[in-house]
């Protein structure tokens, strides 16, 4: 059985992977040049495309709208995703 979203995308899973942009890494990963606490916006940012400075940005509006839970998700991506090789 499909997941709901899945029956709604009219791509191939191949395409849908396919959106990443070229160059991008292929795990998610933190950081090791684009640091500042701990690599996950950088990681993030180098995953997605996006400039890091949006990343960052994005991250600490979100936390007072909400109610700062997106600090424990912080917290454990930080435990959870490994840092990019040396």
């Amino acid at each position: 059985m499909q997941e709901p979203a899945a029956q709604n995308d009219p791509l191939q899973h191949v395409q849908r992977r396919a959106r990443r942009p070229a160059g991008a890494p292929e795990r998610l990963r933190r950081s090791r040049q684009r640091r500042v606490i701990a690599g996950l916006a950088g990681g993030i940012a180098e995953f997605t495309g996006y400039p890091v400075g949006v990343v960052r940005t994005v991250f600490v509006l979100s936390i007072p709208l909400s109610l700062f839970i997106t600090v424990g998700g912080y917290l454990a991506f930080w435990l959870l995703l490994p840092s990019e090789p040396a």
